[in-house]
């Protein structure tokens, strides 16, 4: 043959194989299809080239490639060096498998995503590729494929964690099609792996932020009923007392009780404004931080006041109150005295609206880097599995004993929020019917 016959036939079998690629492969959207009929032509073209019969040749890899190299028409290194560049620039795993599913062919992805060599992979099957927990998977999935006899329009897709070389484990989708003769026999197998790592984190995401939303939505129902309740409460006790002071012939002892419980009303109903006002702010990123010197043996000698008369107001006399405090005639720390305070008083009203006998303990410990505050209590405890949340907006803890008290369930998420903006952390240890303990740590500034 002439070197011009010899280009002639090479050329056509280049279209021949160029309209493939354009008229089937690609118009169909089926990448695996064209890697098979590339494979195909490639092969031939060796064979042609060497003077061979045009077979389907199951040449091994190395020996393919020794070949293709001694190709030096550039028409045909050109074409070849084309579709391999495709090859190479996909980042998805292609692969080609016989009829007893073991590779034939991949894509040189495999070798950068799962660092396998491509010679260490050609004859296997996927089992090598699978962790021992996902083997039952793939193996079901498998015996699918030979069962159903997949093709373009319908190929069989699994999800299947995947292991590389050296133990990185990741997510892959997988589609198989199959490789049909003239008269409807399987030849082999197509397929892609497509990584879903990403895709599958995200979704978990998207399940974890739907349940901590309708998680949220059920708590704030719960809230907005007993805001209702919360609000008409010191609201009737306002305007029922205002109403009855009234009257002109009431006696002088009756008049003072009623305007203490119409004081004690205003008081109720200006903490709930304040609790509401004060989440906004905090969600918002607008809630205020002043920090001065503050003495907080003075600071804790005044909360020791307030709670006291709260115990003496919720009837606790059967519970003991201790403050623990260093032995020192002060100790300055700069912080925001009011947010402290209020966080103190947050805990310590806790304590005593879940502690119906026993005691509650109170202080702080000086530290060199931080201060640690505390509340530690007598009271029921609270569950671990809920534990978590009590910080949470619109949180009393256990959920079935908010009827039998009063509040927002707000104080602890403010509390939070308020320590957070102070530079510090929160936290508490607990354990049911022994009582629970409230810390948070607030860093030594040098101011």
């Amino acid at each position: 043959m002439s070197v011009a016959e010899k280009n002639f036939e090479i050329q056509s079998l280049i279209e021949k194989h160029v309209n493939q690629f354009e008229g089937i492969g690609l118009r169909n959207g089926s990448l695996e299809k064209v890697y098979s009929v590339f494979d195909s032509f490639a092969r031939q073209l060796i064979d042609f080239y060497d003077k061979k019969p045009v077979q389907n040749s199951n040449i091994q890899t190395d020996d393919f490639q020794a070949r293709l190299n001694r190709i030096s028409d550039n028409p045909i290194r050109a074409f070849v060096d084309k579709y391999k560049g495709i090859a190479n620039s996909i980042s998805d795993i292609f692969f080609m498998l016989d009829n007893n599913l073991k590779f034939t062919f991949l894509t040189p992805s495999v070798e950068q995503i799962l660092e396998y060599r491509y010679t260490e992979l050609i004859g296997k099957g996927f089992d090598v590729l699978v962790p021992q927990w996902s083997g039952n998977t793939l193996k079901k999935n498998l015996e699918n494929v030979l069962k159903k006899k997949p093709d373009i329009k319908e190929p069989h897709k699994f999800n299947v964690q995947l292991s590389g070389k050296y133990g990185k484990l990741i997510w892959y989708e997988v589609s198989i099609t199959g490789i049909y003769n003239s008269f409807g026999e399987v030849q082999g197998y197509n397929g892609v792996c497509h990584d879903i790592t990403e895709q599958l984190k995200y979704e978990e995401a998207l399940r974890q932020a739907k349940n901590k939303a309708e998680q949220s939505d059920k708590l704030k129902s719960v809230f907005l009923a007993n805001m209702s309740h919360e609000i008409r409460t010191p609201l009737n006790g306002i305007i029922g007392f205002s109403t009855m002071l009234n009257n002109k012939n009431l006696p002088e002892s009756k008049k003072e009780k009623y305007s203490h419980y119409i004081l004690s009303s205003s008081r109720q109903l200006l903490s709930l404004i304040n609790d509401i006002i004060d989440i906004s702010k905090i969600e918002a990123g607008q809630l205020s931080i002043f920090k001065t010197r503050v003495d907080l043996i003075r600071l804790f000698n005044e909360l020791k006041e307030i709670t006291d008369i709260e115990r003496k107001r919720l009837e606790r006399g059967s519970v003991e109150l201790k403050m623990i405090l260093p032995r020192q005639p002060d100790f300055m720390l700069f912080t925001d005295e009011v947010r402290v305070k209020q966080v103190m008083i947050n805990l310590l009203y806790n304590a005593l609206k879940f502690t119906s006998q026993g005691s509650i303990e109170f202080g702080f410990k000086p530290g060199s880097k931080s201060v640690n505050f505390y509340v530690k209590d007598s009271g029921p405890g609270i569950p671990k599995n809920i534990q978590k949340s009590v910080f949470d907006r619109f949180s009393q803890g256990n959920i079935d004993n908010k009827a039998k008290l009063s509040g927002t369930g707000l104080g602890l998420a403010i509390s939070k929020g308020i320590v957070e903006l102070l530079g510090g952390k929160i936290g508490l240890l607990s354990e049911e019917n022994k009582g629970s303990e409230f810390f948070f740590d607030l860093p030594v500034h040098v101011e």
